[in-house]
């Protein structure tokens, strides 16, 4: 059990919700560790409970396809640098006009080892695991199931429980978009693709098409 904790956050899923919820003091005893700093960065000092969450690997990449087409407003640095290819949101929503073709993108880049985090079990081996793959963290979320998993982790800390996080505002008011299922995303090749791809993010949080 410990008294406080901790959110290490994975791009794209919910750290900028989880900080605005923290702000506006809505998740007591959860604290949100300063933007995509990894678990292999941040100095645990207090012995908080470290958490983190994943989603559906489609899911992901088909959140953050569309967050490079339309939602943000710089050319991506840091743990995600190169993603985007370089491009600032108009000039990507030019050039990269499916998911298909930004995810072969990531294929033909990564036999070069020029995009070392572009697919999510990449991303989330170097966010939440130290250099030998070992998970750092506490205890993974499933965004998806966001509500039961907090009760979950506050009931384990025994600290007082948040009922209907994704009730909150700035969970709701989420970018509105076709879900990852609408055919103008994957086709069979892409499926197989992100299966062999996140084969360890499938297995471990049984997650499927």
């Amino acid at each position: 059990m410990a008294d406080r904790i901790s959110f290490i956050h994975l791009p794209r899923t919910g750290g900028s919700f989880i900080g605005y919820a923290t702000k506006e003091h809505k998740l007591p005893y959860v604290d949100c560790v300063e933007a995509h700093k990894t678990a292999r960065q941040y100095h645990n000092s207090n012995n908080n409970f470290l958490i983190g969450a994943i989603r559906n690997p489609f899911d992901w990449y088909v959140s953050r396809f569309e967050y490079f087409r339309s939602a943000r407003d710089r050319i991506e640095g840091g743990i995600s640098k190169h993603n985007d290819l370089g491009l600032d949101r108009q000039d990507f929503s030019k050039k990269v006009t499916s998911l298909k073709k930004h995810l072969m993108y990531g294929e033909y880049c990564g036999l070069t080892g020029n995009l070392p985090r572009f697919w999510l079990s990449d991303m989330y081996k170097y966010c939440f695991c130290n250099s030998d793959g070992k998970l750092l963290l506490d205890y993974v979320y499933k965004l998806e199931d966001i509500d039961a998993e907090y009760r979950h982790i506050f009931a384990i800390n025994n600290l007082p429980i948040v009922e209907n996080i994704s009730q909150f505002d700035s969970f709701r008011n989420a970018s509105i978009r076709k879900p990852y299922t609408h055919p103008q995303y994957y086709d069979q090749e892409l499926k197989d693709l992100i299966y062999e791809k996140d084969a360890f993010i499938f297995e471990e949080y049984n997650y499927s098409f």
